[in-house]
């Protein structure tokens, strides 16, 4: 009997052992810290326990061995698991940019749509005034409105391609570009939507003054004529200036607005 349970001392030892090594391999010291703890609590029950002690102290070890194969089989899943993050990364990004075009373009819309709708019988006199003055005679304030409705057909897009292309451009100069060289981004995707909008901003233009100035009674009347007699050149009438113009005034606009945005929320934090 004595010897019998000898032989069962030592074998619990050498559980005891390997299973210490085998837990603190797999789980840290504060897991294997944690078994200790809780073979203690084991002992305080006295030798009635031995059993139970054995049984845990195997259920521990089965467990650490798990621990281990999931860990020697996690290094071959790596390579599947990097191409399933950097996909769903890159799926994010393709949505954030697709949602910025999308409510830069929306807003954009609004906004020409909005300021061009107030201010048009201002600028209305504005043409007609110069058109008076080259020699013209067009009544200043009759048809304050006259092709309203046409100019916002064409400054809808317009605005919307502008903000669209810009808000893109700006995020990714920004991505690239130190915070100190902020101003060039913003200047740089200014140039780049008022370049790009300017393909549908200077036919409107071209069109809207001159049923401003009398010329023609409907926009599709303006562009079937002017196409007729000038082609297509005729509706790109004064391009260039125009981009000698517009281009610089996009571009500080928009980074002008963006720098005090800057400042105040520095000045705020």
């Amino acid at each position: 009997m004595a010897v019998s349970m000898l032989q069962l001392s030592r074998s619990g030892a050498h559980v005891d052992v390997e299973t210490s090594r085998s837990a603190r391999h797999c789980v840290g010291d504060g897991g294997f810290w944690n078994l200790r703890k809780r073979d203690c609590s084991l002992h305080q029950c006295g030798g009635n326990c031995g059993a139970e002690r054995q049984h845990q102290r195997s259920v521990d070890s089965f467990l650490s061995r798990k621990r281990c194969e999931k860990l020697k089989r996690s290094p071959a899943d790596r390579p599947l698991l990097k191409f399933t993050v950097s996909s769903v990364q890159e799926t994010q990004k393709a949505a954030s940019l697709l949602h910025d075009i999308y409510v830069g373009a929306v807003a954009g819309a609004t906004a020409g749509v909005v300021v061009e709708a107030a201010l048009y019988p201002i600028d209305t006199i504005k043409t007609r005034l110069q058109a008076a003055h080259l020699g013209g005679n067009p009544s200043l304030f009759k048809g304050l409105y006259s092709g309203l409705a046409g100019n916002l057909a064409g400054v809808l897009p317009a605005s919307a391609v502008f903000v669209g292309v810009y808000e893109p451009v700006k995020r990714k100069l920004l991505s690239v570009l130190p915070d100190q060289f902020s101003s060039i981004a913003h200047l740089t995707a200014g140039v780049c939507g008022g370049g790009i909008s300017s393909l549908i901003r200077v036919p409107t233009e071209v069109v809207k003054q001159r049923m401003q100035t009398g010329q023609f009674v409907s926009p599709q009347s303006a562009v079937r004529q002017i196409v007729a007699k000038e082609g297509i050149r005729g509706l790109y009438a004064g391009f260039r200036s125009f981009l000698l113009r517009d281009l610089p005034f996009d571009a500080f606009q928009f980074c002008i607005y963006e720098q005090l945005k800057i400042s105040y929320a520095k000045r705020g934090q």
